[in-house]
């Protein structure tokens, strides 16, 4: 309501809406500091005088006992690059490794194993010549697996090719 009978007194448009634009900041500015005024002024919303001293180090729960489960490395020959998912079949006794870029490999279960066998490179199948232009999250074998022979990959692919 300011704003609109300042209007109406001024005669140019273009100081019209200078004037309209400054009432408005004066408006909100002025709001801004009366609410910031206020929520200064009412205090603490706890009190500290109540508060228990912490005297310990130890919290109620923890630390939990050490796991039982020690790791160690389940095919030492074997290296990935970026491997995010793994997947175990039974119906072929192997392990299905997804790699971040696009390539699936499949390896027996034995830990002197070599060299894993390549499945698939989802860049060939996608007919990709860049490197790293996509991405493989992971893979899942049909519950039924191997009745029913379906293999689900999630791949992500970029515009860039």
């Amino acid at each position: 309501m300011l704003s609109a009978a300042l209007i109406r007194i001024q005669g140019s448009s273009s100081v019209n809406i200078f004037a309209g634009s400054l009432v408005r900041s004066l408006l909100v500015a002025s709001l801004l500091c009366s609410t910031t005024r206020l929520s200064a002024a009412d205090g603490p919303t706890f009190s500290t005088k109540s508060r228990i001293a912490w005297t310990t180090s130890r919290v109620k729960g923890s630390p939990d006992p050490p796991s039982p489960y020690r790791t160690r490395i389940a095919f030492p020959n074997l290296k990935f690059d970026e491997p995010l998912d793994m997947n175990y079949s039974a119906g072929i006794n192997r392990l299905l490794v997804v790699e971040r870029y696009g390539r699936i490999f499949s390896v027996p279960l034995d830990r002197k194993t070599a060299k894993p066998d390549l499945l698939l490179d989802t860049n060939e199948v996608l007919g990709r010549s860049k490197p790293k232009t996509l991405s493989a999250y992971g893979i899942a074998l049909h519950p039924k697996y191997p009745k029913v022979r379906y293999a689900y990959a999630t791949i992500v692919t970029t515009n860039t090719e």
